[in-house]
């Protein structure tokens, strides 16, 4: 159940590196935005911030911290390599 923090970092993570405007032209062929690079940091910020309670009630107040800590890191590790190295045929296109 403690797995559910990991890809709730990765969209959070995500969500954050779509908010650039390199990666959100290299995904979606157009600049982002500013009202939509504000709701895309808002929903980052509301995603990692959930991770956290749900690693406590899962885990408790010991391990919960610690294991948030670490899926946290391999959310934004996924969320890196998802952005970076992705072939440009997996662009999505809206």
């Amino acid at each position: 159940m403690i797995w559910l923090v990991l890809p709730l970092a990765a969209v959070g993570f995500l969500l954050f590196g779509l908010s650039t405007d390199d990666h959100h032209l290299r995904r979606f062929g157009r600049r982002c935005a500013a009202s939509s690079r504000r709701a895309m940091r808002i929903g980052g910020w509301a995603a990692i911030g959930c991770c956290f309670p749900l690693a406590i009630d899962l885990l408790g107040w010991i391990f919960g911290p610690i294991a948030w800590a670490g899926l946290t890191m391999l959310g934004a590790g996924v969320a890196f390599v998802m952005l970076n190295f992705a072939p440009a045929g997996l662009r999505v296109r809206g």
